[in-house]
């Protein structure tokens, strides 16, 4: 779900582009894995687990970004690149399940 979230942040970030996410997220359907945060799990509890990452800088993380497939973004020497808390909580209201 976090790679889904970060495609959509680098949508948002004019890096990325809908049609790659879209790729990303069926080969993961592919493989089993979830593709949406379940309702039972409330905003507040996800913003707390985020804010303990181990990227986690002044209580809030970094976010690993590609540019492309295979091709991490490195800004300023730093993989880990600073995402506003704003653009997160828009992006996890996109990511919980719609049943």
């Amino acid at each position: 779900i976090g790679i889904i979230g970060a495609g959509h942040i680098e949508i948002q970030l004019g890096i990325g582009d809908s049609d790659r996410c879209e790729r990303v997220k069926n080969m993961l359907s592919k493989l089993k894995m979830p593709l949406s945060i379940p309702k039972t799990l409330a905003k507040n509890q996800l913003i707390d687990i985020i804010k303990r990452d181990k990227k986690a800088v002044n209580k809030w993380p970094r976010f690993v970004l590609i540019d492309k497939i295979g091709c991490a973004r490195c800004t300023d020497g730093q993989w880990a690149n600073e995402v506003s808390q704003e653009l997160v909580e828009s992006v996890l209201d996109t990511l919980y399940e719609r049943k």
